[in-house]
């Protein structure tokens, strides 16, 4: 038995339907609403396939680079296959605090990502305490399952 996981077994040949049009009864819209559902569940699979492959190539890769480094290579070929270390630049904050005292002093907010932190952001709402310039607002998530059987 493989480990790598399968299509939904329901799933149609061709899931890419992106210009259908909507639908005009109650049977269209449950009809839509399974089509849609076998499209996450495929997504779904894909996803955790691509996620363990993705796992596997960064263990290999980082394999490749100790080994090449005990060598001594930044790079190596052969008439197939060419390997060749690069660099990149990372950055990692090590004191938050004084990160923070230089972006005000130098006005430099050009050097955080203008996001908030979901669950501080709910804890906040929750207890009626959300900062000056933020609102909460609810956007509509369509959730659908499969029924279940009697």
């Amino acid at each position: 038995m493989s480990d790598t996981p399968q299509s939904h077994p329901d799933a149609p040949a061709d899931l890419a339907a992106p210009n259908l049009p909507p639908p005009q009864t109650p049977t269209e819209l449950l009809a839509d609403a399974m089509l849609l559902l076998l499209l996450q569940e495929n997504h779904a699979v894909r996803a955790a396939a691509l996620r363990a492959e993705k796992a596997t190539l960064d263990a290999r890769e980082t394999v490749l680079v100790d080994a090449m480094g005990r060598m001594g290579f930044d790079n190596i070929a052969d008439g197939t296959v060419c390997l060749d270390i690069k660099q990149r630049r990372v950055y990692r904050v090590t004191d938050w605090n004084a990160l923070r005292e230089r972006i005000v002093a130098d006005d430099a907010w050009e050097l955080l990502n203008k996001v908030v932190n979901l669950p501080a952001m709910r804890e906040r709402e929750g207890n009626n305490a959300l900062p000056p310039g933020v609102e909460g607002v609810s956007l509509p998530v369509l959730k659908i399952t499969w029924a279940k059987s009697k």
